[in-house]
């Protein structure tokens, strides 16, 4: 099998561009032949070793360079060195290593398709003889020489400064911690880690040092006088951004950068763990229908930007029963019901991306809780109300309050108390045939967190997105009104 995907990958991987290595194409290539080599040396090694204990002569792998790697692997197994070790493929394949058994990112282009072969999807590399946790993270995709400055008068300062950019590199995210992040960790050897990825680790992906909450208060001081005006590009993967640490431009821009990092909507009831660039959330949800979509009243009209800001966004829509072939919500006293989650598009609020969250639990309360794309230090600014009603009923229940996070949890957004909750005694009225009722939910948001919020992410107050929105959602908005349960 190694061998059939190894010159699959040869012609098929060649249209790919690898992350960190976008402008050679042949670097994404010899990485992935080095993942599939690693992958078939630790599978071949055990194989031999069964073959071995039940008495069967060992025979020659084919496969070149199969021999090669396993040597790498057991030197590995030994070796404390780290990034800096000389042995050749100790520190690439180290780092290979990190990334295939850390990498969650579905649309990765080095390890992904390996993943969803039925062969390869729970196949974790390992040396032949491990150590716990001696493969922490995903690290760097090359090796990077130590950097040697000169102490020669000829010696470029621009050099100078780039060789200490590198050296101060988080090894797994290969970005330059930021100034006004907060402090900066490494491990006691002195390598240093990002706010964001020490939170993340157990261990150096460097060194395996188990101590890696040492504050580094050379790197905090080195950053922030010496490169608070270098322009860094942005972190995220799909954005050209390039901007500098002074006056925290940049980490507003990667806040809310239109390529940043989430996780579906549908990831909150545990359905679907795609995560990946806000910019491919549409797609993921056209290819996937994962949830619903719905639009404002004006998503067809031509408003300008001043009018589309000036009047809150009013989403309206219904939430269906059960076929009438199987028990209604209502009688489901045993399980817990949710329904696909509903995004909410709206032209003057599209960074934004606000959707709602339905839930019947076995004892009749309903909770209604409306969520943003936003991290949690900014949906203050955002707020949400949402009104439940029938066209049979002179009733309707009115809820008002600051949208959630992304980032909240559904235990942390309780706590808070930021949702609507109804009892089966409440809502039953409302149901008209198989429909439950009528919901709409009007999105308020301050305009001057919107346009602040604009220029950060470094988009135009415009209309131009919607349009390609359109036609991609249409796909999603043929599936609004179904229903879930798990």
């Amino acid at each position: 099998m190694e061998k059939n995907l190894f010159q699959h990958l040869q012609t098929d991987l060649k249209t790919h561009q690898l992350w960190r290595s976008k402008s050679d194409p042949g670097k994404a290539e010899m990485i992935t032949q080095q993942l599939v080599l690693l992958l078939h040396a630790q599978r071949c090694s055990a194989i031999l070793e069964k073959k071995e204990a039940i008495g069967q002569s060992k025979i020659q792998c084919p496969l070149p360079h199969c021999n090669k790697m396993k040597n790498v692997l057991v030197h590995m197994s030994s070796c404390k060195i780290g990034k800096g070790c000389e042995e050749p493929h100790c520190s690439t394949s180290r780092t290979i290593m990190n990334h295939w058994n850390s990498c969650i990112n579905v649309e990765c282009p080095i390890c992904q398709r390996l993943k969803r072969l039925p062969d390869c999807n729970q196949t974790e590399i390992a040396f032949p003889k491990p150590s716990p946790n001696m493969i922490s993270v995903a690290a760097r995709p090359e090796k990077r020489p130590n950097p040697v400055v000169s102490s020669s008068s000829e010696t470029n300062p621009k050099k100078i400064k780039t060789a200490f950019m590198t050296s101060l590199e988080c090894p797994v995210c290969l970005e330059v911690p930021r100034v006004g992040a907060g402090p900066i960790f490494g491990c006691r050897n002195g390598h240093l880690l990002c706010q964001n990825c020490v939170e993340k680790v157990k261990e150096c992906p460097t060194c395996r040092e188990k101590e890696i909450r040492c504050r580094n208060l050379f790197a905090e001081r080195y950053i922030e006088q010496e490169m608070k005006y270098v322009p860094l590009k942005c972190k995220n993967v799909g954005c050209n951004v390039h901007l500098s640490m002074a006056n925290d431009e940049l980490m507003k821009h990667e806040k809310f950068c239109p390529h940043r990092e989430v996780p579906c909507p549908a990831s909150l009831k545990n359905s679907c763990n795609w995560r990946g660039p806000l910019s491919n959330l549409i797609k993921h949800m056209k290819d996937k229908k994962c949830v619903q979509v719905i639009f404002d009243d004006n998503w067809k009209e031509d408003t300008n930007a001043t009018d589309l800001v000036a009047t809150p966004p009013t989403f309206k829509s219904n939430l269906g029963d059960f076929p009438s072939s199987t028990q209604s919500v209502f009688e489901r006293s045993t399980v817990l019901t949710h329904w696909k989650p509903v995004v909410l598009l709206a032209k003057g609020i599209l960074n934004v991306w606000c959707y709602v969250m339905i839930q019947r639990d076995s004892k009749g309360v309903w909770t209604f809780m409306t969520y943003s794309m936003l991290p949690k230090d900014c949906v203050d600014n955002i707020k949400a109300k949402i009104t439940i009603n029938s066209n049979n009923d002179t009733r309707q229940f009115t809820f008002e309050c600051k949208v959630l996070s992304f980032e909240t949890t559904k235990d942390e957004a309780i706590k808070m108390g930021h949702y609507m909750s109804l009892h089966d005694l409440q809502v039953k009225p409302f149901k008209n045939d198989s429909k439950l009722f009528n919901y709409s939910v009007e999105i308020k948001a301050d305009p001057k967190f919107l346009a602040e919020m604009n220029k950060n992410a470094c988009v135009k107050e415009t209309t131009s997105n919607a349009t390609d929105t359109t036609e991609e959602s249409k796909v999603i908005k043929s599936e609004n009104s179904r229903t879930i349960e798990s």
